[in-house]
């Protein structure tokens, strides 16, 4: 007989979901030791046994009926940072000694990056915990545009997985 062990966090759970208050989104939380999900909220949210009347045409709801963390994608963001960074590691010897400033915002050919803050100079390791938009800009621009994708490729994030017997659909 199959076992089955549920590995929410009620605290974690309700924590979540009081920390996103009046915003939708979704957050999730995982053991990336043992790969135990420890939370999966979204918001809205609504009680199915207190269903309310106006659940169908009430903006606040919309999107209530489904789960945002399985079922919706999101643009990348600073989770691809991460990517970035793995890829940038592996392929550029002298990540460590490059230098990159942040102003607020850095010029991009037509567009401009904005920046959460002020980083002045810096190197990989503070721009990458600043999460710094301005300096992953400059990375990938010294980088250059065809060797991201190659870089990326290279971390396999792009290939479908198996995890424990589940197929993972490709990344991209």
């Amino acid at each position: 007989v199959p076992q089955i062990q549920l590995t929410l966090s009620a605290k974690v759970q309700q924590a979540a979901l009081e920390a996103l208050g009046s915003y939708k989104g979704t957050v999730a939380v995982y053991n990336y030791k043992t790969g135990q999900l420890l939370c999966s909220v979204t918001a809205p949210t609504f009680d199915p046994d207190n269903k309310p009347e106006d659940l169908e045409n009430d903006p606040a709801y919309k999107d209530a009926y489904f789960n945002k963390f399985t079922q919706f994608t999101y643009t990348p963001g600073s989770i691809f940072k991460v990517v970035t960074l793995g890829a940038a590691i592996q392929e550029l010897q002298d990540l460590q000694s490059m230098e990159f400033s942040c102003s607020g915002s850095y010029t991009l050919g037509v567009d401009t990056v904005t920046c959460t803050g002020i980083h002045g100079k810096q190197k990989i390791q503070d721009a990458f915990r600043h999460s710094c938009n301005c300096a992953f800009a400059q990375l990938c621009e010294a980088w250059g545009a065809e060797a991201i994708p190659k870089g990326v490729e290279q971390i396999q994030i792009t290939q479908s997985m198996t995890v424990d017997g589940v197929q993972t659909a490709k990344g991209n």
